[in-house]
């Protein structure tokens, strides 16, 4: 198995030194690979997709004008 050694900010590891009966490592481990499962499966739903970047960025669009006059109307 591969090994991945990680920087953990000064704060979080404070937090982590409270729970020592906990393995980090494992949440870690178990974290990674629920990530790249979901990435994977993202692949998988796209791959033979023909939305484009181009239609992205109109539905973008679209959205965010609906929700400014959401907003808006609400004011």
């Amino acid at each position: 198995m591969l090994q991945l050694t990680i920087d953990i900010p000064a704060d979080i590891k404070e937090i982590m030194d409270r729970y020592p009966h906990i393995n980090w490592s494992d949440i870690a481990q178990s974290t990674l690979q629920e990530y790249a499962r979901k990435l994977a499966l993202a692949d998988m739903l796209t791959e033979k997709s023909e939305f484009t970047e181009e239609d992205a960025m109109e539905l973008d669009k679209r959205i965010k004008a609906g929700l400014a006059k959401r907003y808006a109307a609400r004011r």
